[in-house]
């Protein structure tokens, strides 16, 4: 969730400070004269159900923050031009000749800037050179297999005419067969596949210097023919973008660790932290196992089968206490990369436990969704009893935990029940139909 800042910083990414300004001006102008009065009340009237609406942050989109006030914006964005049409048909009327020739140099100087920040002048995905090498591959996938993508990686799927999936939330599931991952995800993608679309293996990826893109298969055992060995990129080339370079690590420890030797479990491992975690020179690999419980699951067993550096019990600690640390830090700080830092703290159960701790106080929303991933059922219970004691969106937090988790007791059972006003309701009646009682 972003502040409120936040939000109206990326909005003034779409249209100028100043377009925004005189659109303002422009308004408080025509409320002044009787003639202009009844459009311009319209006008305001257009657009206040979206301003009324954005004012509560789950209204709001943190990708593009002007889609949702596209009221807002054309009303702004055209009261300067009718303002100038105003005035210029008063001049021509008094045959004030220099403010006519003044407002053509002013709408025609005005155009040319709008324009040449538009959004439209950006790169778009489907002119980067990965999109090329990536279209061949999606080219020989079934037209009838859907495909999981973000919004922002979609274009990718609509130009080769593939069913698309949205990216989905914590609380939801998808049955496509594929995922297509790019780096303009940086916002949901941790380096590794979410639990709710586990399992899936690395098919195919390209990158061209810091455009890239990740192809999985679901439910498939690679490596398959177009497969590129992501071990192999990683020990010829050091040159990857830093999330890129986590997404290989991460997938060649879990597809082929169990194969490394000793030296390249520490190379690679060392490789594989997320790029938000701030790691010193010496002790990186330790720190980058236990990031991920999977991770630290492959390594402690092939410790104890073959002669790799082990990680002893205080280095384990050391470890977690600065992944823990620095996940804190940017939960309590950054809000708007909470989404992917509480997915990272979900990766360690023992890091998730104690963030929830931490958090409790301050931030029982987010303490929920660390404590349903903690692993710990004690700790699940306790908040999650608070959170349905209580009613709207603090209700809700424990209710989407519920489907997170994916189980329901016939105790909780009991508990929705009681939830029958309009907000959490919804979110009750959804959980009873979804999720079968344990």
């Amino acid at each position: 969730m972003i502040s409120a800042n936040e939000y109206l910083i990326g909005i003034t990414d779409g249209i100028p400070v100043w377009v925004l300004g005189l659109g303002s001006i422009a308004l408080c102008i025509g409320l002044r004269y009787k003639h202009s009065r009844t459009i311009t009340f319209a006008s305001i009237l257009m657009m206040a159900p979206s301003i009324i609406a954005n004012v509560l942050p789950q209204a709001r989109d943190p990708f593009f923050p002007s889609s949702n006030l596209f009221p807002v914006l054309f009303v702004l964005g055209t009261a300067p031009l009718f303002m100038l049409a105003a005035f210029f048909q008063k001049g021509i009327r008094q045959h004030q000749t220099p403010a006519i020739i003044g407002l053509l140099v002013v709408s025609i100087g005005s155009g040319q800037l709008i324009q040449h920040q538009s959004i439209s002048t950006l790169p778009t995905i489907t002119e980067w050179n990965a999109f090329q090498d990536m279209q061949t591959v999606l080219d020989s996938i079934p037209s009838d297999e859907s495909v999981i993508s973000t919004f922002e990686t979609a274009a990718v799927l609509f130009q080769s005419n593939h069913k698309w999936e949205q990216w989905p939330s914590p609380f939801e599931e998808r049955e496509a067969e594929w995922i297509l991952v790019s780096s303009l995800d940086d916002q949901v993608w941790t380096g590794s596949i979410p639990p709710s679309l586990e399992p899936a293996s690395l098919w195919y990826w390209t990158s061209t210097e810091d455009q890239w893109m990740l192809l999985f298969k679901r439910n498939a055992t690679p490596p398959s023919p177009v497969l590129q060995d992501p071990c192999s990129a990683l020990e010829h080339t050091h040159d990857h973008e830093a999330l890129l370079q986590t997404s290989l690590a991460k997938e060649c420890l879990l597809q082929q660790g169990s194969k490394l030797s000793a030296s390249q479990w520490d190379n690679i491992a060392s490789l594989a932290c997320h790029p938000s975690f701030i790691t010193a020179k010496t002790e990186t690999s330790p720190m980058c196992i236990q990031q991920d419980d999977r991770l630290a699951a492959i390594h402690s067993q092939l410790c104890q089968d073959t002669p790799l550096n082990c990680i002893d019990n205080t280095l384990r600690q050391e470890s977690q206490h600065q992944l823990y640390e620095q996940l804190l830090s940017s939960l309590l700080h950054d809000q708007q990369s909470a989404g992917v830092t509480l997915e990272l703290g979900c990766e360690n159960h023992t890091i998730a436990k104690s963030l929830a701790m931490a958090l409790h106080k301050s931030e029982p929303a987010l303490a929920m969704y660390l404590a349903t991933c903690s692993g710990d059922e004690a700790l699940y219970q306790l908040y999650l009893n608070e959170r349905l004691e209580q009613n709207g969106i603090a209700a809700c937090s424990g209710l989407f935990s519920i489907l997170q988790k994916g189980t329901l007791s016939s105790q909780d059972r009991i508990r929705i029940l009681a939830h029958d006003d309009s907000l959490t309701g919804i979110v009750a009646r959804h959980i009873l139909n979804t999720i079968t009682t344990d």
